[in-house]
């Protein structure tokens, strides 16, 4: 979730298998690089935990 807002969704109404992450991101605007390292990191763990199991599949 990448809006600056909780008012979109509710983790509580997505489904057990849906991993969810909040960082706040001002629309039209470039985030910090602080920002932007966070999702990325969050990014590489997502594929690092998933290589190999079906969930993720990189693009020929």
């Amino acid at each position: 979730d990448l809006t600056y807002t909780t008012r979109y969704y509710e983790v509580k109404d997505l489904p057990k298998s849906v991993q969810y992450k909040k960082l706040y991101t001002i629309g039209l605007e470039v985030p910090d690089n602080a920002t932007i390292l966070q999702f990325k990191k969050w990014v590489r763990k997502f594929l690092w935990e998933n290589a190999g199991n079906g969930k993720y599949q990189h693009p020929m």
